[in-house]
C-alpha cells in the first residue's frame, strides 16, 4: 500500500529543469514578431526512459524547432502548429533547446497570451504536469495603455476629490455643485471603462480624460470653498474680537465717568 501511495508522485515529477531563456518580453505590441527559446537539461535518474512533451503556444503562424543535444549527436525537429509533441530519448540526449518564432495576437485592449506551455505526460499514470511554469505575457499597444494610465489617474484624482469635499463638508461648506462636479467625473469615468472594453480606444481615452477634469475641477473647487469658509471664519473672530474690545472699552469709559461723577458730586458738597 505505500509503494502505491509513493508512485504516483515520484511518476508525476518532472524530468527536466530550466537552464536557460531568452527572448521572453514582459509586454509586447500587437502583431510583433516574437522569438524565443529555452533549454532543458534532462535531471532524469532513469536514463534508459523517454520522456513525452507536449508545447502549446497561443502565438500566430507559430514555428518550432527542437534541438536535442547529447553525446553521440544531436538533431532538430521542427514544427508549424500550435500544439506539438516530441519524445525525449534519455539514453540518447542531455538537453532540449526549443525555439520558438511566432506573431502576437491584435487585441483592441490589454489581454494576456500564453507564450508558451511545456507539459510533461506519463500516459500509463495519466499524469500530466508542467515541465515550467506556463509563460504568460501581456500584448498591448501605446494607445491600449495611454487610456489605461488616464483611467488609473482619473480614479485617483476622483478618490482625492471625494476626500477634500469630505473634509469641506465636515467644516460646514456647502459642496452640493462640487459633487455634482464629482458625480460627472465617476460617470465619465464609467463610460470610459465601458468603451475601453468594447475596444474603441480612442473614445475610451477621450471620456477618461473628461473624467481627469472634472475630477481636478472638483478639487480645485472643494479647497476655494475651504479656503472661503476659512476666511470668512476668520473675519467672523476678528468681528467678534472687534466688538468685545468694543464693550470693554465702553465699559472703561462708563466707569470713568461714574467715577469722575462722585469725584464732582463729593466736591460740590
Amino acid at each position: 500500500m505505500l509503494a502505491l501511495v509513493i508512485t504516483p508522485s515520484a511518476l508525476a515529477k518532472n524530468n527536466f529543469e530550466e537552464s536557460y531563456r531568452s527572448g521572453i518580453p514582459e509586454t509586447v505590441g500587437t502583431s510583433e514578431l516574437v522569438n524565443m527559446r529555452i533549454t532543458l537539461d534532462e535531471v532524469s535518474p532513469d536514463l534508459a526512459s523517454s520522456a513525452n512533451l507536449t508545447f502549446k503556444t497561443s502565438l500566430q503562424d507559430p514555428s518550432w524547432v527542437f534541438a536535442f543535444a547529447g553525446p553521440l549527436e544531436t538533431k532538430s525537429e521542427a514544427s508549424s502548429e500550435d500544439k506539438a509533441s516530441i519524445m525525449f530519448n534519455h539514453t540518447d540526449f542531455d538537453n532540449l533547446s526549443i525555439t520558438l518564432t511566432g506573431i502576437s495576437p491584435s487585441y483592441d485592449k490589454r489581454k494576456s497570451v500564453l507564450f508558451i506551455k511545456i507539459e510533461q505526460s506519463d500516459q500509463i499514470a495519466g499524469i500530466i504536469t508542467n515541465v515550467i511554469d506556463p509563460i504568460w505575457v501581456d500584448v498591448t499597444t501605446g494607445e491600449i495603455e495611454d487610456v489605461r494610465t488616464a483611467l488609473d489617474d482619473s480614479m485617483e484624482r476622483i478618490e482625492a476629490a471625494n476626500s477634500t469635499i469630505a473634509n469641506a463638508s465636515s467644516a460646514g461648506a456647502n459642496v452640493y455643485d462640487v459633487q455634482v462636479m464629482l458625480e460627472l467625473a465617476r460617470q465619465h469615468n464609467r463610460k470610459s471603462n465601458e468603451l475601453y472594453i468594447k475596444g474603441d480606444v480612442e473614445s475610451a481615452l477621450l471620456y477618461a480624460n473628461y473624467a481627469k477634469d472634472n475630477a481636478s475641477k472638483a478639487i480645485d473647487l472643494s479647497g476655494l470653498k475651504m479656503t472661503e469658509l476659512e476666511e470668512q471664519q476668520e473675519f467672523v473672530e476678528l468681528r467678534n474680537n472687534i466688538i468685545i474690545v468694543v464693550i470693554v472699552l465702553a465699559l472703561v469709559i462708563v466707569v470713568v465717568m461714574l467715577y469722575r461723577r462722585r469725584g464732582w458730586d463729593k466736591l460740590g458738597k
